[in-house]
């Protein structure tokens, strides 16, 4: 049974999914929203999000992400959480996915494209890296491994809320410098003490 909410924007508005945050993605993953009516699947209405950045795949950062993105694309639906003060707004974790009364849009279904499967080993893991510290370190983002010439490792940056850590420099006293810097353990994963980096 779906919910109806009225006052919101224009029309009555019903939950016709819900967009889970239960699910972690990486970059390069895609997810796409499916609508249907009392017919079958619209597909001239579906839409995909691509996610390109690695903490844009957190599990509470890209239910917020797709909701924007479904309400930039549509005027018919709606996502987020329900506000009676503000109306519909995308936020972080779970969100809704509301149908304008009489659009026809009777359901919504959410799948996943996953790029590659996550099962390198830990030996394949250990020998790859994406930079070479310090090089293109305002490009560090959650996941990249970086290795260090002086410890002769590779190191992973840590996931939001610590990647911008891999990131500070010289003014900083390169105290987040992986492996070396006092902080270091606050930004980065030693890269051969994991299987993959997260």
């Amino acid at each position: 049974m779906v919910k109806v909410l009225a006052g919101l924007l224009p029309g009555d508005w019903s939950v016709i999914h819900s967009i889970e945050n239960n699910q972690r993605l990486q970059k390069g993953d895609t997810v796409k929203l499916e609508l249907f009516d009392v017919k079958g699947e619209l597909s001239e209405l579906s839409v995909a999000f691509d996610i390109t950045q690695a903490n844009e795949g957190e599990a509470h950062i890209w239910p917020k992400l797709l909701s924007e993105h479904i309400n930039k694309h549509f005027k018919v639906l709606q996502a987020g959480r329900h506000y009676p003060e503000l109306g519909i707004v995308p936020s972080y974790g779970e969100n809704n996915i509301f149908a304008l009364e009489g659009s026809g849009i009777e359901r919504a279904q959410i799948r996943f494209y996953i790029k590659k499967q996550r099962t390198a080993s830990l030996e394949q893991s250990a020998e790859h890296y994406d930079y070479v510290f310090p090089q293109f370190r305002n490009d560090y983002r959650a996941g990249d491994r970086v290795f260090h010439p002086k410890t002769g490792k590779i190191y992973c940056c840590k996931p939001w809320p610590y990647t911008e850590f891999c990131r500070l420099g010289a003014h900083m006293d390169e105290q987040y410098e992986p492996g070396l810097g006092k902080n270091w353990t606050l930004a980065w994963h030693l890269a051969q003490e994991i299987v993959l980096c997260e």
